[in-house]
This record gives C-alpha cells, sequence and structure tokens, in this order.
C-alpha cells in the first residue's frame, strides 16, 4: 500500500516538533545539572577542607592519628572516584551530545565507544630461528 504524501508530511512535522522538545528539555535540564554539579563540586572541596582540619585536630587531641588518617585517605579515595567519573560525564556533555543538539545540519552523533577497535592492530611477533 502506498501512504498517503500528506500524512507522511504531518508525521514529519510531529516528529521535528517531539525532537525540538525534548532538545530544549535536554538542554534546560543540562544547564541547570551543570549548575548544581559545581556547586556541589565546591561543596564538597570546601566539606572536604574543614574535615580534614576536624580529623587532624582529633589525630592530634587522641594521641592516634591513625584512624583519623585511614578515615581521610578512604573518603578521599571515594571523593576522587565520584569526580572522576561526573567530570567524564560532563566532558562528553559538553563536547559531544549538547554540539550534536544544537547543530541542526549534524545528522551523526559522533560519541566514542571505548570498546571499539582503534584501528591499531598488534603485530605477531616473529620467532628468530637459531
Amino acid at each position: 500500500m502506498h501512504e498517503n504524501p500528506a500524512a507522511k508530511t504531518e508525521s514529519d512535522a510531529a516528529l521535528a516538533e517531539k525532537y525540538r522538545v525534548l532538545r530544549d528539555l535536554m538542554l534546560t535540564r543540562h544547564t541547570r545539572n551543570s549548575r548544581y554539579y559545581r556547586i556541589g563540586k565546591l561543596a564538597v572541596a570546601v566539606g572536604f577542607t574543614v574535615l580534614s582540619v576536624l580529623l587532624a585536630l582529633l589525630g592530634a587531641a587522641t594521641g592516634r592519628p591513625m584512624p583519623p588518617l585511614i578515615i581521610w585517605i578512604a573518603l578521599l579515595f571515594l571523593i576522587v572516584f565520584v569526580f572522576v567519573i561526573l567530570e567524564r560525564r560532563m566532558h562528553v556533555m559538553e563536547t559531544r551530545i549538547i554540539p550534536f543538539l544544537t547543530d541542526d545540519a549534524q545528522t551523526t552523533l559522533d560519541l566514542y565507544d571505548p570498546w571499539e577497535d582503534d584501528g591499531e592492530e598488534e603485530e605477531p611477533e616473529e620467532e628468530e630461528d637459531p
């Protein structure tokens, strides 16, 4: 069966409107979440600095610096782990997804796939004959 050309144009217009709504929603949420992320980074930095001072004072007051030091190191690793993941997410959003959403002429989303082959194949080592 053949489709009605008028129905196809209405369908295309509806899809275009859905795209515009989703694009605007994603851009708005990204802007808001970026602001929250920057505020959160600042709050965590200030909180970690205050906690570092408190843990140092606790270690000095009790004469047992190892328990506060262990807490400090564990918390440091946790914070670094969380912010490495969040920074990567923000980097991908700002360098790949946001430019894709704002440029209507771009039709392909160029995301890096870590599981994809880079094109560099290892050459097998040849065994030397004695």
